[in-house]
């Protein structure tokens, strides 16, 4: 089976975008840890080192080699890691969009618009949020 990425919305779309499953995102330190910066001292290093060896060993031995059954597919893999990209909105949730649109489909409730109407300023107001988080760096 040919390895293929998501289609584009329209022909006026520049990249094909491949997005990431929000579950890929995450690394989680339990509360009760002792040392919080030295766990994420020692994170960003196995994290650091596995982009380094595992990742090439992985991406090229196995999903090219092996798991690609043409050149095709290969070349596909390369567009498809080239253009990814994380879907805050399924990461964080705002406004809780995401769960209640899962349980309108789980239900078959076709209101999406009047579901997103009512929860769309409060997850306006999150995005606002990280957005000045995020600028208020150091």
């Amino acid at each position: 089976m040919p390895i293929i990425p998501m289609p584009k919305y329209n022909k006026e779309q520049d990249n094909y975008i491949s997005y990431v499953h929000p579950a890929a995102c995450f690394l989680g330190v339990p509360i009760t840890c002792p040392d919080t910066e030295f766990a994420g001292i020692i994170m960003e290093a196995v994290a650091a080192e596995s982009s380094r060896s595992l990742k090439p060993a992985y991406y090229e031995v196995l999903l090219k080699m092996k798991g690609a059954r043409d050149s095709e597919s290969a070349d596909m893999l390369d567009l498809i890691f080239r253009h990814r990209a994380y879907d805050l909105g399924l990461i964080y949730n705002y406004g809780e969009i995401i769960s209640s649109y899962v349980g309108l489909a789980a239900k078959g409730d076709a209101n999406v618009v009047s579901m997103i109407e009512k929860q769309g300023a409060k997850a306006q107001k999150q995005i606002d949020d990280f957005n000045e988080k995020i600028l208020n760096l150091e």
